[in-house]
């Protein structure tokens, strides 16, 4: 009896050994996920689900491979780091999902993709652009400079000039009394540039 219950682990073993160096993985390659609002973005990841089931989490660029042949549902998400910090990254829940449905994945092919997302139609906006009457942002009590706006034609930004004696510039805006509770996500998102002279922002 015990030598037939060997037989039958050993068996299962091979036959489970075998079975694994028969799957031959297909690749993909994902240079890039762009945002189609025309928008500056700072996408950082691809996080990949296969039939719904997550394989992984590339930082881009990537080239990595997948036990998938045939058609499967293909899905893409776009990920940040959170806090611009590399230990906590995370899939944007305001972006929407690059899908495949009946995504043909061959054994030792790569496959180039270059997923686009959008923001979701139920995400909302507070937005200083700085193209209207008037500013919903201010300088605070400790800043030693006040914002100054510039137009080059194309589009308007804000800045504030820093030099020996003007060492702080601290903005705020009017109190929010709208945003989402019970932990919902809420980020700021900001375009900004420094040099020696000046910073811009929210542009």
């Amino acid at each position: 009896m015990n030598r037939i219950i060997v037989l039958l682990l050993l068996i299962s073993i091979f036959s489970c050994k075998k079975e694994n160096i028969n799957e031959v993985p297909s690749y993909i390659t994902i240079e890039s996920i762009t945002l189609d609002e025309n928008s500056t973005h700072n996408i950082t990841d691809a996080w990949v689900y296969i039939d719904d089931d997550l394989q992984g989490i590339y930082e881009l660029p990537a080239n990595f491979p997948l036990l998938a042949q045939g058609k499967h549902k293909l899905r893409v998400k776009a990920g940040i780091k959170d806090n611009g910090i590399a230990g906590t990254r995370v899939s944007y829940p305001f972006y929407s999902s690059y899908i495949v449905e009946d995504q043909e994945f061959t054994p030792e092919v790569t496959m180039a993709i270059t997923p686009e997302v959008s923001y979701l139609e139920s995400a909302n906006f507070f937005i200083e652009d700085f193209e209207g009457i008037g500013m919903d942002l201010d300088t605070t009590s400790i800043s030693d400079t006040s914002i100054i706006e510039f137009d080059t034609g194309i589009n308007k930004y804000g800045g504030g000039i820093l030099i020996d004696s003007l060492s702080t510039f601290e903005i705020t805006t009017d109190e929010l009394n709208n945003l989402p509770q019970a932990g919902a996500p809420v980020y700021l998102e900001l375009d900004y540039k420094c040099n020696t002279s000046f910073l811009v922002g929210i542009y």
